[in-house]
C-alpha cells in the first residue's frame, strides 16, 4: 500500500530545495552585473529619495527669520535731477499729518507758517552753529505765501532729504538750512510730507 504521507513529505522537501537553489542562482546572476545607480532594494523609492526635513524646519529658499527687507541703496540726486522728479507716492493725509506733526511742526508750526516753538530759539542764536549746523536759519514759510510754493516737488523732497536742495552739488562751506531727514524718514515718508505741504498749506 502506497504511503501518501511519505510522498507528500518528499515533494515538500523537493520544492524547498528547488526554491533555495533558484534563489542562490538569482543572487549569483545579479551579483555578476554592473551595480545600478540606486540602492540594491528600492521597496519604497518615493520615501527613500525624498528630501528629509527636521521638525519645524523652515523651507530652504525662504529668508532667515531675523532678516530685514531692504530696497537697495537710496539714490542721491543732483539739484537738476531732483527738480525733474514727480511724487510717486499716493497721498495719505493721516500718515502725512502724523509725520509732519512729529518731525516738522516744532520748527514750521502746525499751519506751516514757520512759527513753531523753535523759531524764537533760532532767532536768538542766529550767528551760532547751534542747531544741527543750521546756524540760526529761520524755518521756512510753507504756506502759499512762502517761497516753497514756487519750487518743484522734487526740490522740496531734496531739501527734506539733504537739508538743502543742492547739498551735494554745492561747496562744503555752505551750511544746510535745516536738518537732513534722510536717515530719519524713509523716501516714502518724505514724499508724504511733500504731499502734505501741497495739499494742506498751499491750497
Amino acid at each position: 500500500m502506497v504511503n501518501i504521507s511519505k510522498i507528500l513529505n518528499k515533494i515538500n522537501i523537493l520544492n524547498i530545495k528547488t526554491v533555495i537553489m533558484s534563489s542562490i542562482f538569482m543572487l549569483f546572476v545579479a551579483g555578476c552585473g554592473e551595480p545600478p545607480p540606486t540602492y540594491p532594494l528600492d521597496i519604497f523609492p518615493e520615501m527613500h529619495y525624498n528630501q528629509s526635513y527636521k521638525t519645524q524646519e523652515p523651507p530652504a529658499l525662504t529668508a532667515p527669520s531675523d532678516s530685514v527687507p531692504i530696497t537697495g541703496k537710496e539714490v542721491i540726486y543732483t539739484l537738476k535731477e531732483a527738480q525733474a522728479l514727480t511724487n510717486p507716492v499716493e497721498y495719505s493725509r493721516d500718515t502725512a499729518h502724523k509725520i509732519y506733526t512729529i518731525n516738522c511742526s516744532v520748527c514750521h508750526g502746525t499751519q506751516g507758517l514757520g512759527d513753531g516753538p523753535m523759531r524764537a530759539k533760532l532767532e536768538a542764536v542766529a550767528k551760532e552753529d547751534w542747531f544741527y549746523g543750521t546756524k540760526g536759519n529761520l524755518p521756512a514759510n510753507l504756506s502759499s505765501n512762502g517761497s516753497t510754493v514756487a519750487k518743484p516737488d522734487g526740490e522740496i523732497y531734496q531739501t527734506l532729504t539733504l537739508g538743502y536742495a543742492g547739498a551735494y552739488g554745492l561747496p562744503h562751506k555752505i551750511s544746510p538750512i535745516m536738518p537732513a531727514f534722510r536717515t530719519y524718514l524713509t523716501p516714502e515718508e518724505r514724499w508724504q510730507l511733500v504731499h502734505y505741504i501741497r495739499n494742506e498749506f498751499q491750497k
